[in-house]
């Protein structure tokens, strides 16, 4: 309860939550949901029922109508049950309970993602789409020549299981990055960005004193049970697959508030 008080002190008085929380951006938001999404599917993971695996659902339906980042959290939590039962080993009958709590919360997480936005133009097949990326429309495809890369394959027959204009989006999105932009960083000016850009943006723009619990964090985890140490590890690898997703575009780096989800952790 204590640790609970001291982290809520931290989030309320940030200077990156105090100064983000005002602007008409998702990000706070979306910090606040991946959160409680991430304890949700915790609580499940450490005690697997029913009831949690549905809670857990509607908090990863609700991070995702938040932004469209957190689409990560549907194969980290996959990959994060994946690991746990291989290393532990699990009986077919259970593995198969837990696997079919698991793709439920998956599929009510996307229910939820869909009715946010009406099911407007769910399960259009991936050939219908005028994409303006490279990457999904081809390589001549632009803002004003859009194209599909999947028309007249297998794949282009495949229905998306999400709303149209979430998958526009995202086409948008990677857009920016692959045109690029300027750059800036400690004093200098480059064509794209840097890979380590948010861990030196969030190490600048956070006070001195989180370093030093971060550090303390880590020394204590070698004294705790062994159910903290493994929420421990849970909280680094979201940090870690946040920043690593957020640093994997490299058309610019800029805004510290696109790695705001890494901070709750």
């Amino acid at each position: 309860q204590n640790a609970g008080w001291i982290a809520l002190g931290l989030w309320t008085f940030d200077p990156n939550i105090l100064g983000n929380g005002s602007l008409v951006t998702p990000d706070v938001g979306a910090s606040s949901l991946g959160l409680l999404a991430a304890y949700l599917y915790w609580k499940w993971f450490e005690n697997l029922s029913w009831g949690r695996a549905a809670l857990a659902g509607l908090g990863l339906g609700l991070a995702l109508l938040s932004k469209s980042t957190m689409l990560i959290l549907a194969p980290i939590w996959i990959g994060v049950w994946l690991v746990r039962r291989l290393w532990t080993g699990i009986a077919p009958r259970d593995c198969f309970r837990e696997l079919g709590q698991l793709t439920t919360m998956l599929i009510l997480g996307g229910y939820v993602l869909n009715a946010g936005y009406g099911f407007s133009g769910t399960g259009t097949p991936l050939k219908e789409y005028r994409f303006v990326t490279h990457t999904l429309g081809g390589p001549d495809a632009s803002q004003y020549s859009p194209g599909n890369r999947f028309t007249g394959s297998g794949l282009g027959e495949f229905p998306i299981p999400l709303p149209r204009q979430f998958v526009i989006g995202l086409d948008l999105q990677k857009r920016d990055f692959e045109n690029g932009r300027w750059s800036y960083l400690a004093g200098e000016w480059r064509w794209g960005g840097w890979p380590y850009f948010y861990l030196v943006a969030i190490a600048i723009k956070s006070p001195l004193g989180y370093g030093v619990l971060s550090l303390l964090t880590v020394w204590c985890l070698r004294n705790v049970n062994a159910a903290s140490r493994r929420a421990g590890l849970f909280c680094f690898l979201l940090l870690a697959a946040f920043i690593g997703v957020v640093s994997a575009e490299q058309g610019f780096t800029a805004f510290v508030r696109y790695a705001l989800p890494a901070l709750p952790l």
